[in-house]
């Protein structure tokens, strides 16, 4: 199934239950597996039910015969295809059932009912998969129901393994995986998505669902700025919103102090790291913001994050640069290891970066740049008109008319030039001053995107760097450059160093490609087990990531 659709089963489901029109529906679902482990949903005595053989029967029957359960209307209904896929894993079996027996429903589907009952784990909403509807089956005991509720638990496993897998159709090869396996609870484990980046998120998926259970975290009130030092009895708050989330210790969070102290300055350094904001421990206006988000949003952020990542089935793979526009910084990943890590610039609003994945072939050593028409015309030619081609000598850019033949910038009325059209082509000398610094990383994508160094070394100190034309500048390029020409083309430090001291501009095509994923991950866990949080600069909606595939220029953004 498509992201979009599963946003919008979670939107009918999960998303409720955070708003709270969903929690008596919950407990409908606690209630179904209160009444498994006590048994009451065994069936009847199996002296007095049906023999193995009539299950088989019954079995044989509803899918041979009808393609379908014999309970119409219900979730336990076999879709035509679905019906014949699973035709042939029960005909494989001779219909011998891995739910039921003449007792009713066996360990594995107590199992099975038990994790599909926490999908919310996994951000997957349980209504889905039609808790309720089994338990008239079983409580009946006869043949044909037992035989519907088996069809049913078959049905549930294949539409769950197909959500968690973030695939449109479920698959009947998982019920007979889970017919043979021989630990069913590891088996269920399996089918979570293996990417540790997932596994993390899930646990603080847990995390925070366990705090709203809990109540959630207290509200801090507005008022004079709270920063160390200060005595206020907002802070009896502050200690225990920092407690909650496990910043500030617990024997901090109890005190009954209202003293600002170094312990809660601490505390809400490591909060505002955690969530993107100035790491200066003092309680402003952005930081309260976040502090007072509630724990329901935050659950709904992590949701989509989950989302996204089962959209990436498998994670980023053993060697990939992955650039997070949420974060602002990326990532570069080696034998399944992160081994460096940069801050970045990204696109400021209406510059937005573009979503997409594609790899990185080429490294440009002392890269010229061809400036983009729109920003020629927006921020150079205003400058070129009042201050005259002096402007564009001394920053290093040279004039080409339509047929790139240069031209002499003294030469051009550049105040006749309009708004709207520019007849010539700027190009940026390499050096000190150009505005891709030292070195560009190319990948093929339709926008000509592309990541590169930068003299602008100071604006990495911001907390908000959303400031570029929607390239990617990289505080550690020169770092990058080095492993990836190490990497994909057998280049040593060495060997980057005199290329840069030449001056010249030298492209390497990189043998090994590496790949590169733009993506905009506002929730995610750390190695350590630290749960940071962003917002994405765009705010957009949809997390899904494009595919990007070489196309034609709309334009070198910078």
């Amino acid at each position: 199934m498509g992201l979009r659709r599963k946003e919008q089963r979670f939107s009918r489901g999960y998303s409720m239950d955070v708003k709270g029109r969903a929690r008596r529906r919950n407990l409908g679902l606690c209630a179904v597996v209160a009444v498994f482990v006590l048994g009451a949903c065994s069936g009847p005595n199996p002296a007095a039910g049906p023999t193995d053989e009539q299950l088989r029967v019954a079995l044989a029957e509803s899918l041979v015969l009808t393609g379908k359960s014999p309970h119409s209307d219900s979730f336990a209904d076999v879709a035509t295809s679905e019906g014949h896929h699973l035709q042939s894993v029960y005909e494989t079996r001779n219909f011998k059932p891995i739910w039921v027996g003449p007792g009713g429903a066996n360990e594995r589907a107590h199992l099975l009912l038990a994790r599909l009952s926490d999908a919310g784990s996994d951000a997957l909403n349980p209504q889905h998969y039609g808790l309720e509807e089994v338990l008239d089956p079983l409580a009946s005991g006869n043949a044909d129901a037992l035989a519907s509720a088996e069809l049913y638990f078959s049905r549930a496993l294949m539409h769950y393994a197909a959500d968690l897998q973030g695939v449109g159709e479920g698959d009947a090869t998982i019920v007979a995986a889970a017919g043979s396996a021989i630990d069913f609870g590891d088996y269920l484990d399996s089918l979570i998505p293996r990417d540790p980046a997932y596994r993390r998120l899930r646990a603080a998926m847990r995390l925070y669902r366990g705090i709203e259970a809990g109540g959630g975290w207290p509200l801090i009130p507005s008022g004079p700025t709270l920063r160390p030092g200060v005595t206020d009895s907002r802070t009896l708050l502050l200690r225990q919103r920092l407690g909650t989330t496990g910043d500030l210790s617990a024997a901090g969070a109890r005190a009954e102090s209202e003293l600002f102290d170094e312990a809660v300055e601490a505390a809400l350094r490591r909060f505002q790291e955690r969530h993107g904001l100035k790491m200066d421990g003092i309680a402003g206006t952005r930081t309260l913001e976040a502090l007072n988000v509630p724990v329901a949003q935050r659950i709904e952020r992590i949701a989509k994050n989950l989302a996204q990542r089962r959209s990436e089935a498998t994670g980023f793979g053993e060697q990939a640069l992955v650039v997070n526009i949420a974060a602002q910084e990326l990532v570069l990943i080696d034998g399944g290891n992160e081994i460096l890590r940069s801050r970045t610039i990204v696109g400021r609003a209406g510059w937005e970066t573009p979503l997409l994945s594609s790899e990185i072939r080429s490294i440009e050593v002392n890269p010229t740049w061809t400036v983009p028409r729109k920003i020629a015309l927006q921020e150079i030619l205003p400058r070129a008109r009042k201050d005259g081609p002096e402007y564009l000598g001394n920053r290093g850019y040279r004039v080409f008319d339509a047929k790139m033949r240069p031209l002499d910038a003294a030469e051009i009325k550049w105040e006749s030039i309009g708004d709207s059209y520019m007849p010539y082509t700027l190009r940026q000398d390499a050096g000190a001053g150009n505005a891709l610094g030292r070195v560009k990383f190319l990948f093929p994508n339709d926008q000509d995107i592309y990541l590169h160094d930068t003299p602008g070394r100071t604006l990495f100190s911001r907390a908000s760097r959303a400031l570029s034309h929607g390239c990617v500048r990289v505080e550690k390029a020169d770092e990058l450059a080095i492993l990836l020409l190490r990497s994909g083309a057998d280049w040593r430090k060495a060997d980057y160093e005199r290329a840069l001291k030449s001056g010249k501009t030298v492209r390497i095509r990189l043998v090994r490609p590496v790949s590169v994923h733009v993506v905009s991950f506002t929730a995610w866990v750390e190695e350590d087990g630290t749960v940071q949080f962003r917002n994405d600069p765009y705010e957009r909606e949809t997390p899904n990531i494009n595919k990007n595939k070489p196309g034609n220029n709309n334009g070198n953004f910078l």
